[in-house]
C-alpha cells in the first residue's frame, strides 16, 4: 500500500512540475503586455533652427567658364577661367599687367614691356587643389584671392559668389601668349 502511494505520487507530481510552469508562462503572456507588439510613441518632428541649416557653399570648378571682377579705387582686376586655363588682366595707376596660366605654365608681363616672367609645372598644384575642392577643404574665395593677385582684393575678403559670374568666354585670344614677350624661366616655389 505504501508503494501503490508513492506511485501516485510521483505520478501526480510530475504531472504539476511539468504544468503548473507552463500554466504560470500562459498567465504571464496573457496578462502582460505583448512584447512582440509595436509600440507607439508620440513623436513631434523637430525642426531644424536656422543656424542648423546648411549654407551654400560656393562652387568653384576649373572646368567652368567664369568671369570675375574686381574694382577697387586704385585697381581693377578682371579673370577669366575656362577650361582649366586662366587669364588675369589687372589696371593700376596706368600699368596694365596681364597673366596667363595655360597648361602646365604661367606667363606673367607687363603690357609695355617685351619681357616677362614664365613658370612651369604648376599642373600638379592645380591638380591637388581641385582634389582639395572636390572634397570642400579648399575654399573658392582664398583661390580667386591668389589667382587675382590684388592686395586690395585678398585683405578685403572680396567673395568669389559676388565678383564672380559663369559666363561663356568667347575671346579666346585672352588665353594666347604673346609671341613678341621674351620670357626667362623661373623655377616654382617649393622645387
Amino acid at each position: 500500500m505504501h508503494k501503490e502511494f508513492l506511485d501516485k505520487f510521483f505520478h501526480y507530481a510530475s504531472r504539476a512540475v511539468i504544468i503548473i510552469p507552463i500554466l504560470a508562462i500562459a498567465a504571464v503572456l496573457l496578462l502582460a503586455k505583448n512584447p512582440f507588439q509595436k509600440t507607439e510613441s508620440i513623436s513631434t518632428p523637430i525642426k531644424p533652427t536656422p543656424q542648423e541649416e546648411e549654407v551654400k557653399k560656393p562652387s568653384f570648378d576649373l572646368n567652368g567658364s567664369y568671369y570675375c571682377d574686381v574694382q577697387s579705387k586704385d585697381s581693377s582686376t578682371s579673370a577669366y577661367i575656362k577650361n582649366k586655363a586662366i587669364a588675369v588682366v589687372t589696371e593700376e595707376k596706368g600699368l596694365t599687367t596681364r597673366t596667363v596660366f595655360v597648361k602646365d605654365c604661367l606667363y606673367s608681363w607687363d603690357a609695355d614691356s617685351l619681357r616677362g616672367e614664365k613658370t612651369c609645372g604648376l599642373s600638379q598644384y592645380v591638380s591637388i587643389l581641385e582634389a582639395l575642392g572636390q572634397f570642400g577643404l579648399a575654399n573658392p574665395d582664398s583661390i580667386l584671392a591668389t589667382i587675382l593677385g590684388n592686395k586690395n582684393a585678398t585683405g578685403s575678403g572680396v567673395s568669389f559668389n559676388k565678383v564672380c559670374k559663369a559666363k561663356t568666354i568667347k575671346q579666346d585670344s585672352l588665353f594666347e601668349v604673346p609671341q613678341n614677350v621674351f620670357f626667362i624661366e623661373k623655377k616654382p616655389s617649393g622645387k
